[in-house]
């Protein structure tokens, strides 16, 4: 079952703990994710020619580049978040509004967050049920150069918090880290040259 809890409760409760275990429904793992850097659902028409859709996400990105990919580490496995499947198979357009498919494409199997921990300065989030990684993508930059290096950062951060808000809504509690060995969580999640890791968010699980 799904809890939730309106956003002053939300900013009041919000906090951050060290005690990372238990587990997290299915649910609860896809509105935590969706919520880091999801398409809303409803299409907007304002503003577009020739009846081209616009889908506005969680979070807001300069240029509405959208350079982050966000990825997921489970018990179970790794895994790169597709927010959209009509985005991932290449189409440069909607214009019927078709529906949000969004999935979580395997990686690897297998638990490696013992790995991830080791990458990062809290090595806590060794028992987590959930841990997302922010990464950025160049290639997506459309070449803006290092001038909008801020501006992603920014990003990745209203991404991370995006998502401690919405475990909080559901009753979790968060755990903020910092990725001190880059080139581990890049080999880890088969990064390319033009992606690196920027943040990770580790999410504490309950008795479900």
């Amino acid at each position: 079952t799904i809890h939730t809890m309106n956003l002053t409760d939300v900013l009041n409760t919000r906090s951050e703990t060290t005690n990372l275990s238990g587990s997290l429904t299915q649910p609860e793992i896809d509105q935590i994710i969706w919520s880091s850097y999801g398409y809303n659902p409803t299409t907007d028409r304002s503003q577009q020619t020739l009846n081209m859709i616009q889908r506005h996400r969680t979070i807001p990105s300069a240029h509405a580049y959208y350079p982050l990919i966000i990825y997921a580490i489970t018990p179970e496995g790794v895994y790169r978040y597709q927010p959209n499947l009509f985005k991932s198979i290449g189409r440069p357009a909607d214009t019927i509004g078709l529906p949000v498919l969004s999935y979580l494409k395997p990686i690897t199997t297998g638990d490696h967050r013992t790995d991830l921990a080791a990458a990062t300065d809290q090595p806590t989030i060794v028992s987590a049920p959930l841990s997302l990684i922010t990464v950025l993508d160049t290639s997506k930059t459309h070449n803006a150069g290092t001038n909008y290096t801020q501006f992603w950062c920014l990003e990745a951060g209203a991404s991370l918090h995006t998502a401690m808000l919405r475990a909080t809504a559901l009753g979790h509690q968060t755990l903020p880290a910092t990725p001190t060995n880059p080139t581990a969580i890049a080999d880890l999640l088969n990064l390319n040259s033009n992606q690196s890791p920027l943040s990770v968010l580790a999410i504490n699980g309950g008795d479900n």
